[in-house]
């Protein structure tokens, strides 16, 4: 039996440096387990102080802060950006997810569905659970259901960052991918500080939408790329001689 087992880990080991991309695929699934334990294990300390109310006073005082910046024209223009991380997703998504039918990328357009539908679910999920108010301080646009976490910080954070992934693994030219990364993540950043800045969600509300997004985005690339290594590595075991 042990003799098995060492057969074992030494073919794995072998399948590993088999090549640069498996070795790559290896190094992703690691660090993708590893991004999901730091983010759970922050957002369930952020929610049990946020329970406890022992960071309010921060979020108090961050919130205060953006409250001296308002103006008239800033305010129009955080307007716009936190409209980017809501009702405007939806058309978009619907047009991506279409396009991308059209280009006969179906397993990518369910894909994309899958991870929002399911992005808006556990949102919905979490503000139940924790029942959070909303802050009381002078917000400008009227939010209804609760602060914890933040939804559009949440479903922003899957949304762009999945059509980055999508778009650098369908595209040639890599240079422009990575640079609508980039641009991905300071919009993501933006329309989290654009919650704040309206006063209808505190900070650690959205810290707390960026773990989760986080968490589930990672997570199901995390299973397809685990699906991926154990189907070469499959492959590769049935072409041994018995």
């Amino acid at each position: 039996m042990n003799k098995k087992i060492r057969l074992q880990v030494k073919l794995f080991t072998s399948f590993i440096k088999s090549s640069g991309t498996i070795v790559l695929l290896f190094w992703e699934m690691i660090l993708g387990i590893l991004s999901n334990i730091v983010s759970v294990l922050i957002f369930i300390k952020i929610r049990g102080e946020v329970l406890e109310k022992e960071l309010l006073p921060l979020d108090l005082s961050i919130l205060q802060f953006f409250y001296h910046l308002r103006s008239p024209v800033l305010n129009k223009v955080m307007i716009a950006i936190t409209y980017l991380g809501g009702e405007a997703m939806i058309g978009f998504g619907i047009l991506i997810a279409i396009f991308l039918l059209l280009e006969r990328h179906r397993r990518e357009a369910m894909l994309f569905t899958f991870i929002l539908g399911m992005a808006e679910i556990i949102d919905l999920t979490l503000k139940n659970l924790v029942q959070r108010p909303r802050p009381q301080f002078h917000p400008l646009v009227i939010a209804k259901d609760f602060s914890f976490p933040s939804g559009h910080a949440m479903d922003s954070f899957v949304f762009y960052l999945t059509l980055s992934y999508l778009f650098f693994h369908l595209s040639k030219n890599k240079k422009i991918a990575m640079i609508i990364t980039a641009l991905s993540l300071i919009l993501i950043l933006l329309i989290g500080i654009s919650r704040i800045y309206l006063g209808v969600h505190y900070p650690t509300d959205v810290v707390a939408g960026y773990l989760g997004g986080l968490f589930w985005l990672t997570s199901v690339l995390l299973i397809n790329k685990t699906l991926i290594f154990y189907k070469v590595f499959k492959e590769t075991q049935d072409k041994l001689p018995n």
